[in-house]
């Protein structure tokens, strides 16, 4: 199943434009520069799931502001709207530019796993009509898979961060994303009940017999 906008309730997945293309380029270049400048991309950082990534708290100051200003002005308040959260009940636990390259000996996906953290963000950085081919989320606690195909830059796929999801294999170029981890921290009984609801929807979910998984998302 493909799909540009992931919407389902059920899971908890939903696809919205967060920040402009000019904006995802300017947090790609950013990078670019601190690790052309710094040493290169970090592979160590995530000890289960490795990515090659830059962490953005550690790393360029110029990087960590425009990150910021995105976080306050539209992706934590469209996070806190899309799940039923106040903006304040959200924090953000780690923020990191991941690259995907199809050159060899490079990084091309990240294999199935849940992340720690309640609520999950993936920001497209490049653009797939011209910088790669290839790539997306794919959400496998869904039968059969759905996969959020990568959009225009600026783009984010918010979803539960506990549910079975993927990196799917870029075929050509560079592919950069933006990813966030998101911990909550109930502000109300409203928002708390929303939580428990969550984690019981993830316990569930982990629950599930595996499904076998399909060639493209090994």
């Amino acid at each position: 199943m493909l799909v540009n906008m992931v919407c389902l309730t059920e899971h908890r997945v939903d696809g919205r434009s967060a920040i402009s293309p000019a904006e995802a380029n300017a947090l790609v270049a950013e990078a670019e520069r601190w690790v052309a400048e710094n040493g290169g991309w970090q592979i160590d950082r995530h000890r289960a799931y490795q990515t090659t990534d830059l962490d953005v708290s550690g790393s360029s100051p110029e990087l960590l502001r425009l990150c910021n200003i995105h976080l306050e002005g539209s992706i934590l308040p469209l996070l806190a709207k899309l799940f039923g959260f106040a903006a304040q009940d959200l924090a953000v636990e780690d923020l990191f530019v991941v690259k995907y390259s199809a050159l060899q000996g490079e990084q091309r996906s990240l294999r199935a796993h849940r992340d720690d953290s309640e609520l999950s963000f993936v920001l497209s950085l490049s653009d797939p009509a011209v910088e790669f081919t290839g790539g997306g989320t794919a959400f496998l606690d869904c039968d059969p898979s759905v996969l959020a195909a990568p959009v225009a830059p600026g783009t984010g796929v918010f979803f539960c961060g506990r549910q079975l999801h993927a990196g799917v294999e870029i075929t050509s170029g560079t592919r950069c994303i933006l990813a966030g981890f998101v911990r909550l921290h109930p502000s109300s009984p409203v928002s708390a009940e929303v939580l428990r609801s969550m984690e019981a929807e993830a316990a569930a979910l982990k629950a599930l017999k595996p499904r076998k998984k399909t060639s493209s998302e090994m």
